[in-house]
């Protein structure tokens, strides 16, 4: 067995570009890299060669949290091996202590599982990733709709009805310039609404968010939908857009504008139905909206290494 640890930036985007299979938002350098910080992160990408095989793991060392993640850390989800399954314990091993991969991909875990169960206790931790298939409902909102209860429905559809009277004025935003300002105030209305719970109350993940906006827009993937009333943005959330997968990345909004939120989805789902998105992708984890919208369900899991 052959074992590197590579720690190089230009090589690990060489190596990156080599195994990634680039058919996720979160598989491309230009989005995971978007999250690097040099002087908080130390790279620690694992190549091994063994028997005729060859796979890479990407860490990198997070200073902060003095623990090793996934190259780009948290936010990328829907992660999978970039190895022959059957080389995981040579790459178990060489895992640092205090390692944590989070969001796998249910499959990738299963494959490990299934030929070593006594790994199996690394991936107890379970968390549930939100979406829906444009193409099982035929791109139609009607059809969409079908899946819910009669009342469920009707409570759905007098909410949305009950701001049809409020002159709300709707823009998709361009324009990649100003998407700094749009940025800052959608943290704003997040932390206003969530208080604590809001992920923007820690400086680095807002950073860290910022970051990736800045990468989506200079992109072109980024879609923006800002709603104004009486001349005053009251509520942001930000999608993108890649390889036939629309995600929903984060919204805000004035809570005193009852179902505004309600509103804000709903016209994410027809974007991407304009788009003709294969899937919309609502990321992992649920304050209890995502719930009530009736979306299709995938566990992801965390893996922990002795943290």
């Amino acid at each position: 067995m052959k074992k590197e640890i590579i720690n190089d930036i230009r090589l690990c985007e060489e190596l990156w570009n080599q195994f990634s299979p680039n058919t996720s938002i979160w598989d491309l350098w230009k989005t995971v890299s978007s999250f690097y910080d040099p002087n908080i992160h130390e790279l620690y990408f694992i190549l091994i060669e063994e028997s005729g095989d060859r796979g890479l793991l990407p860490l990198y060392f997070d200073t902060d949290y003095q623990k090793h993640y996934f190259f780009g850390g948290g936010y990328p989800e829907n992660r999978n091996f970039w190895f022959p399954i059957k080389m995981f314990s040579s790459f178990f091993e060489a895992m640092p202590e205090k390692t944590t991969l989070f969001d796998l991909k249910k499959s990738a875990v299963e494959s490990v599982t299934d030929l070593y169960p006594e790994y199996a206790q690394y991936f107890s931790e379970k968390d549930v990733k939100y979406g829906l298939d444009l193409n099982q409902i035929n791109h139609d909102l009607d059809v969409f709709f079908q899946r819910f209860g009669k009342k469920h429905y009707k409570n759905l559809r007098n909410d949305l009805k009950a701001i049809e009277g409020i002159p709300y004025r709707l823009a998709w935003i361009q324009e990649k310039e100003g998407i700094e300002k749009l940025t800052s105030d959608l943290a704003t209305f997040n932390i206003e609404r969530f208080g604590k719970e809001s992920d923007f109350t820690d400086n680095k993940t807002l950073r860290e968010f910022e970051s990736l906006i800045q990468c989506f827009n200079q992109e072109g993937f980024l879609h923006t939908l800002t709603v104004t009333l009486n001349d005053k943005i009251v509520g942001i959330e930000m999608g993108a857009f890649f390889n036939g997968y629309y995600y929903v990345l984060n919204a805000g909004f004035d809570s005193s504008c009852k179902n505004l939120g309600k509103f804000m989805t709903l016209e994410h789902i027809k974007k991407s139905i304009e788009l003709r998105a294969k899937e919309i992708d609502f990321l992992v984890g649920d304050t209890g909206w995502k719930q009530l919208w009736n979306l299709d369900i995938e566990p992801v899991y965390t893996f922990r290494k002795n943290t």
